[in-house]
């Protein structure tokens, strides 16, 4: 069986996820801040992983987090730069509530 606090983590960054996937798609200006904001923080944290993870740092981490990695850093990054251009500035026009 599966215990609680793992599964309600799950459920939450799943919404999370979900909610910010939603905003985004609706052009809603503070969702783009908030990609900003969780593109920059995935970036570092991912790099320090990656940098640990190929330096063998004497610390395991389990192949999944250094996979996920691999594929996080470039859309964070790409998405990162897209949030901040000037045609975005355009596009997220929409207040959150309105």
């Amino acid at each position: 069986p599966w215990s609680f606090w793992p599964v309600w983590e799950a459920l939450g960054r799943t919404l999370l996820y979900l909610l910010l996937a939603w905003g985004l798609w609706h052009r809603i200006a503070l969702c783009r801040s908030i990609a900003l904001v969780y593109c920059l923080a995935a970036v570092v944290l991912y790099l320090v992983v990656l940098g640990l993870a190929l330096g063998r740092a004497p610390v395991r981490f389990p192949p999944s987090v250094v996979i996920q990695s691999l594929f996080e850093v470039p859309s964070c990054v790409l998405l990162f730069a897209y949030l901040r251009s000037p045609r975005a500035g355009v596009v997220f026009t929409r207040p959150l509530l309105g």
